[in-house]
C-alpha cells in the first residue's frame, strides 16, 4: 500500500459540468448542465477499515474505527453491524439526511424550493431546484413594512422597545457578515458589499424605533429623494423585477449531492492503475500523486446481500478525472466534446432493452473512452496548430466512434481505474448491437441539428423587449438632458469623502438611480413619501445615537441607491425578529465551518469565469443579453451570434461549444475581483459618454428618443442606444 498525506480536502464541482463540453447536452434539448457535487464529510486514514467484497470490484464496507476515521460535519456517522457482525458505516444514511423539501425566500419575488430523493443503489441525493414567483413584489414588501411601522407608532411605546429593536439589528448584522458575505465572497468585492455596507443598510431603518441613523446617510437620502420627487415619472419600475423574473428562469435544475469520504492513502485495488500512468503519462502522474485523491461514495452493488445493502460504497474517481479534464490539450477537449455530443443526440435516449429505466449505454462509458484514448493514442501530434478546430473534430468523431463500435462488440470496456472491471458487463447483447447499429447507420456529422432550448426565455425577453422600447422611445431629450444636469448637481453636493469612486457614467447612472427608486415606489408612488416621513422629516433631537456611531461608507450614488433595494427585504426582516419574545444576540447560527467553508468552495467553483464557460451558467442569460432592440445589437455582434445556439452540427463549436462564437480571442480571469468591475465600469463611461453625445446633437430638444432614431435612420445610431439599455440592464443584476 502506497501511504501520501493531503492537505485542504473540502466540497467540490465534479462531473462534467466542470470537465467540460456541458454544451453537449443541448444536443438532448437541455440548456444546462446538471451539477454534481461532491460533498467531503471527512477522511478514512488507514486501509484496514476497508473490507473488500469478493463479490464485486470497486465496492467496499468501511470498518468504523474511530482511530482511523475523521468526521468533518456536525452529523455523526450512523453505523450498523454488517452480515458478519463488524461494525460499518451506514453509507445510505449519509444520502437520506439531504431528502426532502425545503424552502427559502432569498427575495421579496422568489421562493427556492430544493426537494431531494434517493434511492439505495444510488450514488447521491438528486436534489431538484425550483422557483417560484411569490405574490409580494418589491414595492409591495416596502409598502407593507412602513404600514407596519405605522401601525406600531400608534399601538406601541417605541421608547420600550428600542433595547429589544438594537438586538435585533445587532442580531440580523452578525448573520449576514459572518455567513451571507463570506458565502458570496467574490460576488460581493466586484460589487463592492461588506461589512458596512449591510450596517448602512440597516442604520437606515432605526428611526423606525426613533434612533438616529448616521447623519451623512441621512442628509444623502434627502438630497437623492428630492432628485427623485422631480424626476421620478422618467423611471421604469420593471426593469428591476423583470431581470429577476428573467433569472428564475435558469435556476429550475438539478444536482446530485455525493456525500464522500476522502482516503488518506492509496488503495492497493489502484495500484496497477497508478503503475500504468507512471509509464504512459509521467507529468500526470506527478500531479495526482501531490494533488488529488481518491474518496468512497455510499452506492450499493446490487450484487452483495441485501442485510448489508445500506452499508455498501464505491470508489469514486471524481477528484482524478476532474485533474485529468483541466489538464487535457485542446485536441483531447476536442474528442472529449465531439463523443458526449454524439452520445447525447443519438444514444442518450435511448433505452436500454434490459432496463428501460436507463440509457442503452451508461454515460460513464463515454467518459472512460476519452480517459482511455487521451492515455494510449498519441492524438496530440496527430495535428498542426493551423489545423482548423472543425476538421480536428470531424476526425476526433471518426476515432472515437471506431474505438467504441470495437469495444461494443467486443462487449468490454475496461475500467479507467479499476483492473479486471468491465463497465459493459449490465448490458445485454441486445442493447449493444442496437447501439452499434446506431453509431453504424444513424450517425450523420454533417447534419444541422435543430437546437431548441431557449423557448421560455425567449418568450421572456419578446415581451420585455417591447417594453422597454416604449419606455425609452418615448423619453424626451430635454427631459433626460434636464434630470442629468440634476444628477451631476447630485454628485456634487454628494457627501462622500473620497473623489477615486468611479462609477458607470453619468446618464446610466441617472436613469438606473432613478429606475430603482421607482421599482420601491409602487403603482401609486406613495412609498417613499412616506417614508421620508416617517423616517427623515422629523426632530430625531432626543432619540438614541446610531448603534454603530457616525460611521458609514464611502459609496457613490449608484452604490448608494442599488443598497436602497434591499430596504423593505431589511425593514420586513427586523419585524419579523421583533416579533419573537427574546432575542438573543450571542446565539450562535447552527452551521459548521467545515460545511460553510465547502459550500463556499463550490460556489466559487461555480462562478469563476472560465469554469462558467464548462458549466453553461452563461447560457441561460444569451437571450437576455443578445436580443436586438430597435432592430439593432452590439458592436462586434453578428446577426448570427445565438444559431448555433438554434442549430449546429455535431462537429461545430468545439471545444468550447457556441460560446466560441460571442467569446473569440477573449481570456477570462483567474476570479472574479474588482479588477472585473473596474473593466466593467470603463466601458460603461464610454458608453454612456457616446449615448450623451448623441442626444445632445439632437436637432431639437423636444425629440423622443424614437423621433431621433428615425430622424438619423442609421445603425450606428440604433447601437448606441442598443448599448444604452445593455448597460442599464447589466445595473440591474
Amino acid at each position: 500500500m502506497i501511504t501520501v498525506t493531503k492537505n485542504g480536502s473540502t466540497f467540490f464541482v465534479s462531473g462534467s459540468s466542470i470537465e467540460g463540453a456541458a454544451y453537449a447536452r443541448h444536443f438532448s434539448q437541455q440548456s444546462m448542465q446538471d451539477f454534481d457535487f461532491m460533498l467531503v464529510e471527512g477522511i478514512i486514514k488507514s486501509q484496514d477499515c476497508l473490507i473488500k467484497l469478493k463479490e464485486t470490484e470497486a465496492f467496499v464496507q468501511i470498518k468504523y474505527d474511530e482511530k482511523y476515521i475523521e468526521q468533518f460535519t456536525k452529523n455523526s456517522f450512523l453505523i450498523k453491524q454488517n452480515i458478519n457482525g463488524i461494525l460499518c458505516i451506514n453509507g445510505f444514511k449519509m444520502k437520506e439526511k439531504y431528502c426532502g423539501t425545503e424552502s427559502i425566500s432569498f427575495l421579496p419575488t422568489l421562493e427556492l424550493i430544493t426537494t431531494g430523493k434517493t434511492t439505495i443503489n444510488s450514488a447521491s441525493a438528486e436534489i431538484k431546484f425550483t422557483c417560484n414567483s411569490l405574490l409580494m413584489s418589491f414595492d409591495e414588501q416596502f409598502e407593507n413594512a412602513l404600514n407596519s411601522i405605522r401601525r406600531i407608532h400608534v399601538q406601541e411605546n417605541i421608547e420600550l422597545l428600542q433595547e429589544k429593536f438594537q438586538l435585533a439589528c445587532k442580531k440580523i448584522q452578525k448573520i449576514i457578515s459572518q455567513y451571507v458575505l463570506s458565502m458570496m465572497g467574490q460576488i460581493s468585492n466586484v460589487h463592492n458589499i461588506n461589512s458596512q455596507t449591510l450596517q448602512d443598510i440597516i442604520s437606515l431603518t432605526f428611526p423606525a424605533y426613533k434612533i438616529r441613523m448616521p447623519q451623512i446617510n441621512k442628509v444623502r437620502l434627502n438630497f437623492l429623494l428630492e432628485f427623485y420627487e422631480k424626476y421620478k415619472y422618467l423611471g421604469n419600475p420593471s426593469i428591476l423585477e423583470d431581470y429577476i423574473e428573467y433569472g428564475k428562469l435558469s435556476i429550475d435544475n438539478e444536482a446530485d449531492f455525493v456525500p464522500a469520504l476522502k482516503l488518506e492513502f492509496w488503495p492497493d485495488d489502484v495500484k496497477l492503475f497508478l503503475n500504468r500512468i507512471q509509464y504512459n503519462r509521467p507529468d500526470l502522474y506527478k500531479l495526482i500523486i501531490e494533488t488529488s485523491s481518491i474518496h468512497l461514495i455510499p452506492k450499493w452493488s446490487t450484487k452483495t446481500p441485501e442485510i448489508d445493502q445500506q452499508l455498501e460504497f464505491r470508489y469514486s474517481f471524481s477528484a482524478i478525472e476532474r485533474l485529468l479534464a483541466l489538464n487535457r490539450t485542446q485536441i483531447e477537449q476536442i474528442l472529449n466534446g465531439v463523443a458526449r455530443s454524439i452520445y447525447y443526440k443519438y444514444l442518450k435516449k435511448q433505452l436500454s432493452i434490459e432496463d428501460n429505466t436507463k440509457s442503452i449505454i451508461p454515460s460513464y462509458v463515454i467518459k472512460t473512452t476519452v480517459l482511455w484514448m487521451c492515455e494510449l493514442m498519441n492524438l496530440n501530434d496527430q495535428f498542426t496548430n493551423a489545423d482548423d478546430n472543425q476538421i480536428i473534430a470531424r476526425i476526433m468523431a471518426k476515432k472515437w466512434l471506431e474505438y467504441i463500435k470495437q469495444l461494443l462488440h467486443d462487449g468490454i470496456c475496461k475500467h479507467y481505474f479499476i483492473n479486471n472491471m468491465n463497465l459493459l458487463e449490465s448490458c445485454s447483447r441486445e442493447s449493444l448491437d442496437k447501439a452499434i447499429d446506431i453509431l453504424q447507420n444513424e450517425i450523420n456529422l454533417d447534419e444541422d441539428i435543430t437546437i431548441e432550448i431557449f423557448t421560455k426565455q425567449d418568450e421572456f425577453v419578446n415581451k420585455q423587449r417591447q417594453t422597454m422600447e416604449n419606455w425609452i422611445g418615448n423619453l424626451k431629450i430635454k427631459d433626460i438632458l434636464d434630470a442629468l444636469n440634476e444628477y451631476r448637481r447630485l454628485k456634487e453636493e454628494w457627501l462622500c469623502p473620497s473623489i477615486d469612486i468611479e462609477d458607470d457614467g453619468d446618464i446610466i447612472g441617472c436613469l438606473h438611480t432613478l429606475n430603482l427608486l421607482r421599482t420601491l415606489d409602487g403603482n401609486k408612488q406613495q412609498n417613499w413619501t412616506i417614508f421620508k416621513r416617517l423616517f427623515l422629516d422629523i426632530n430625531d433631537t432626543n432619540w438614541l445615537p446610531p448603534i454603530w456611531h457616525e460611521q458609514v461608507e464611502n459609496s457613490s450614488i449608484g452604490d448608494f441607491a442599488d443598497s436602497l433595494s434591499a430596504l423593505g427585504f431589511t425593514l420586513s426582516n427586523i419585524l419579523s425578529i421583533m416579533e419573537n419574545v427574546e432575542i438573543d444576540e450571542t446565539e450562535n447560527v447552527d452551521f459548521n465551518q467545515y460545511e460553510f467553508t465547502g459550500l463556499q468552495n463550490i460556489l466559487n467553483d461555480l462562478i469563476t469565469p472560465s469554469n462558467m464557460v464548462r458549466n453553461g451558467l452563461m447560457n441561460s442569460w444569451l437571450p437576455m443579453f443578445t436580443c436586438s432592440y430597435f432592430n439593432a445589437i452590439p458592436t462586434g455582434m453578428s446577426h448570427d451570434v445565438r444559431s448555433s445556439f438554434q442549430h449546429r452540427s455535431i462537429t461545430t463549436d468545439h471545444p468550447m461549444g457556441p460560446l466560441n462564437n460571442l467569446l473569440q480571442n477573449v481570456s477570462f480571469p483567474s476570479q472574479i475581483d474588482s479588477s472585473t468591475r473596474q473593466a466593467y465600469q470603463q466601458y460603461s463611461q464610454h458608453v454612456s459618454d457616446n449615448f450623451l453625445n448623441l442626444i445632445n446633437d439632437a436637432p431639437n430638444d423636444d425629440m423622443t428618443l424614437s423621433d431621433l432614431i428615425k430622424y438619423h435612420g442609421s445603425s450606428q445610431i440604433t447601437t448606441q442606444v442598443y448599448h444604452y439599455i445593455y448597460f442599464l440592464q447589466k445595473k440591474s443584476e
